[in-house]
């Protein structure tokens, strides 16, 4: 079942319930499925080529080690201040290259490194004497000088040591039987062979793509990449799922050169022009002194705006982490940014502390081309969060509930309207939406035969972003 975006005048191939947004959205607030955010990365090590979901930074870290691009999908993981988000999706991108890393014992066994990449070759392996039993002997792993695992195995029982490596869930490799010579003490046998692949692709990134449409987030992020092959490609994957149902924010932005011309950032939003689209022009420095690019603090960003609940805004919120600017962006540069659809972090110092906390100057998409059905607030990131909830999530009651189920009769579409007015009042009540809520059919349109036209209409609230006040004395 598909959900996506209805005009007027439009029919759909697929069956589905298909929602007509304007200016207008309503969203909900559901921790289950809030805090999705998806990244491609390049590793030394983890699966390939496939979606792996990771719950926090140690996930990451034991999943795919820390080579390559793994530090961004780490800065994806901290997001905000005070929200990080609760799920990763993430795909290892390489390329027919890589290898798994191998140790021999001739006659014997090898070990073969459980996943491709560069980091198997920092293992090793050896076989000692068991001093409790001499019949038997163990089989250590090392990476590096740090041993990961250990067996115990009798030296002639080549089935038990295969057995045993390949039966521990926590092992770094795997083990096949090549011979029937016993085993016997050696001190090191060396893995060899293993690669990471050669430089990822733009066809690279379009499988990456591929395989993030079969999934659900909120977010999606690049790892750093700017390459303008790249963008172009992912923009126009971007506009092409979003208009069948995958309402996902992309968050993208420059390199530190780029970062220190605004004008090329807010040239970069300005070619955008989609209220799909986050374009960061500012870099941030963590507490350790490295400095990201704006397109290397699009993850975190990513991962910020997925964890925010849908009835909070991400202005002024403060990023996890992240202690100072790469650019320090003056009063005109932030109002010029803001015009452009710019999404712009800024020094917040307090003046009597001297703390200073980085923070999200205003939570805005690149879209600025308003017109009548398409108002400004539609460049809000909470607004069109909350279009995509409310896509997903009447699309996945009317798959549940109406689709193949109800009549298009009067008793049926009744049944629809009241399961989405239930919704939204849940979500008026948490102050999400307002309580003025309408639920119905188009008047405009005929409902008849297995179509059935609705609107649903309800005003998002705002958090207070401007302050104008006037003193008299």
């Amino acid at each position: 079942m598909t959900s996506g975006t209805w005009k007027p005048g439009e029919t759909k191939d697929r069956t589905g319930l298909y929602n007509w947004f304007v200016s207008l959205a309503t969203s909900r607030i559901n921790a289950a499925k809030k805090g999705v955010v998806g990244i491609p990365i390049k590793a030394d090590w983890g699966p390939c080529n496939q979606l792996t979901i990771c719950s926090d930074d140690t996930d990451i870290i034991s999943t795919f080690g820390d080579g390559g691009t793994v530090y961004l999908a780490r800065r994806a993981a901290k997001g905000g201040k005070d929200r990080k988000p609760h799920k990763l999706v993430i795909y290892r991108m390489a390329t027919a290259e890589a290898e798994q890393a191998v140790a021999t014992v001739e006659g014997s066994f090898k070990l073969i490194a459980k996943y491709k990449g560069e980091r198997g070759n920092h293992f090793r392996a050896s076989i000692t004497e068991n001093i409790q039993n001499e019949d038997c002997v163990n089989l250590c792993i090392y990476e590096d000088s740090a041993m990961v695992s250990k067996y115990t195995i009798e030296k002639g029982d080549l089935d038990a040591l295969v057995e045993a490596v390949n039966n521990d869930a926590e092992s770094l490799v795997t083990a096949v039987r090549t011979g029937e010579t016993p085993l016997s003490p050696t001190a090191s046998i060396s893995f060899a062979g293993g690669a990471s692949g050669s430089e990822v692709r733009v066809e690279d990134y379009i499988k990456a793509l591929t395989a993030f449409e079969t999934a659900y987030m909120n977010t999606l992020a690049l790892d750093g990449v700017t390459d303008e092959a790249i963008l172009t490609m992912v923009k126009s994957w971007h506009n092409r799922v979003w208009n069948t149902g995958k309402m996902i924010q992309l968050v993208i932005g420059g390199t530190h050169a780029d970062d220190k011309e605004p004008d090329i950032g807010n040239t970069r939003s300005k070619s955008c022009d989609n209220y799909g689209i986050i374009n960061c022009i500012v870099g941030g420095i963590d507490a350790a002194g490295n400095m990201y690019s704006s397109a290397e603090m699009a993850p975190q960003i990513a991962g910020a705006v997925a964890a925010l609940p849908l009835n909070a805004s991400i202005t002024y919120k403060q990023l996890e982490d992240i202690v100072d600017v790469t650019v320090e962006l003056t009063d005109t540069q932030i109002c010029e940014a803001t015009r452009a659809g710019s999404f712009v972090l800024f020094k917040d110092t307090d003046p009597e502390s001297f703390e200073v906390k980085v923070k999200v100057e205003r939570g805005i998409n690149t879209f600025t081309s308003f017109g009548k059905e398409a108002g400004q607030k539609l460049r809000k990131i909470k607004a069109i969060s909350t279009m995509a909830a409310i896509d997903y999530d009447i699309g996945r009651y009317a798959m549940n509930n109406v689709l193949g189920e109800l009549d298009n009769d009067a008793d049926g579409r009744a049944a629809l309207f009241s399961g989405v007015s239930q919704y939204l009042e849940t979500l008026a009540n948490e102050h999400v939406i307002s309580p003025d809520i309408l639920v119905g059919l188009s008047e405009a349109l005929v409902s008849e035969g297995d179509v059935v036209y609705m609107e649903t209409q309800a005003l998002t609230i705002d958090k207070i972003e401007q302050i104008f006040n006037k003193i008299y004395l």
